[in-house]
């Protein structure tokens, strides 16, 4: 691959749970969400996977993935029957994970982070933006 260009960060993206927890800061007791939009000059925002007030649960959000990612294979592909998602060959850990994930671990699962990313963006309807690009998740924040 040729040198790598510096991406222009529109959005960041955090766990809510994981980042609601209490930490103990330079002036007393924070959350991490806290202390990195103040302390490190960063903005966050917690992700929560609600709808109408109500915590969607993993299979929710796994089946809009599956809804992009979905075309019929006996057909000829085209406007009507094409994936509405795609995911760069850049992305091998999260190709990976995809590909062996299999849900059935629970919320510990060792590949389950990579599918948690695509699930918030596509929760939160992260769009391709046309000229601008495409709002994406990847490993620093939401291009």
């Amino acid at each position: 691959p040729g040198p790598r260009t510096r991406e222009r960060l529109a959005l960041r993206f955090i766990d809510a749970r994981g980042s609601g927890g209490s930490s103990v800061g330079v002036s007393g007791t924070d959350s991490l969400l806290q202390d990195m939009n103040a302390k490190l000059n960063m903005e966050w925002h917690p992700v929560t996977l609600q709808r109408d007030g109500q915590r969607q649960e993993i299979n929710v959000s796994l089946s809009l993935v599956n809804d992009l990612l979905y075309y019929d294979e006996s057909r000829e592909i085209d406007f009507t029957n094409r994936p509405r998602l795609f995911i760069s060959r850049e992305c091998q850990n999260l190709i990976f994970a995809m590909k062996v994930w299999t849900g059935q671990d629970g919320n510990k699962g060792a590949c389950k982070d990579f599918p948690d990313l695509l699930r918030y963006g596509v929760a939160q309807g992260l769009v391709d933006c046309g000229d601008k690009g495409m709002l994406s998740v990847s490993g620093g924040g939401v291009h």
